[in-house]
């Protein structure tokens, strides 16, 4: 997932990926002001192969999903899909919050929402 996350969106590698003694993989990725840090833990699997409904992850307690803010949802959409990146939602406006944002998924299965800010009527 790593390699999704630089080409995708920008990250850059800060760290890793590491193998400490733990049995964990971990690389840490910057972009800005945001970090994320990917761990995976030997014997892990797949989202899909873990739960029972793999897509449907709102039905599951903690975080479901992240955001990452871009310039151009629709410039960044057309993009992913270039890559075959799965889509789960395509861009639609949010008037309450004001966005416009659409959702894909990484390799992994995380639900990912991509937007941008919208102007306040």
């Amino acid at each position: 997932a790593t390699g999704f996350y630089m080409e995708m969106f920008g990250f850059q590698p800060v760290l890793g990926p590491l193998s400490p003694r733990t049995g964990a993989s971990v690389a840490v990725l910057e972009r800005g002001d945001f970090s994320i840090e990917l761990v995976s833990l030997i014997g892990s699997r797949p989202r899909a192969a873990a739960l029972p409904e793999p897509n449907n992850p709102i039905s599951l307690r903690g975080l479901f999903k992240f955001g990452v803010l871009v310039e151009d949802v629709d410039k960044a959409f057309k993009a992913l899909k270039l890559h075959n990146v799965p889509v789960v939602l395509e861009p639609v406006d949010d008037a309450a919050l004001p966005i416009r944002y659409c959702v894909i998924q990484d390799p992994d299965g995380n639900l990912i929402q991509v937007f941008q800010r919208l102007q306040k009527p």
